[in-house]
């Protein structure tokens, strides 16, 4: 029998490596939360309608980005997202290994939450929920 309990929130998984995009989507749905996966920067600006252009492409309620992938790295794709009107509101999750020290661009990020890598399941779903209560929220 199908589940039909509603949908918590829409969720965007962005992340290169298909095994841990596919870990953290089957974590969410037990949570229930409807989750895509884009397993590239361009797939993902794809989707959500940034290149090419298309304000209508339906958005998901948050986003996790994984910041270290090939051809394009989170951070394009972030900066990407802000710059075009319709996806700027989106929270963004970041997903990395490395920290702020690592990586000085992280520092210019303003982004919801930041998960890091290899990440806690309680914390995952802790933040996940945090950040779609927020918007929730927003929304009233």
């Amino acid at each position: 029998m199908a589940n039909l309990a509603p949908v918590l929130g829409t969720i965007l998984v962005i992340d290169d490596e298909a095994d841990a995009a596919a870990m953290i989507k089957r974590i969410l749905q037990r949570e229930g939360h409807a989750v895509e996966l884009a397993f590239s920067g361009r797939e993902a600006l794809k989707f959500l309608g940034v290149e090419p252009l298309d304000s209508s492409a339906p958005l998901p309620d948050m986003l996790i980005l994984d910041i270290m992938m090939p051809e394009m790295d989170g951070i394009t794709v972030y900066r990407k997202l802000k710059a075009a009107a319709h996806t700027k509101p989106l929270p963004i999750v970041v997903l990395t290994a490395r920290s702020q020290n690592q990586d000085s661009r992280l520092l210019s990020l303003s982004v919801a939450a930041y998960i890091p890598k290899p990440f806690d399941v309680k914390d995952l779903r802790a933040i996940v929920n945090g950040v779609l209560a927020n918007v929730r929220e927003k929304r009233r």
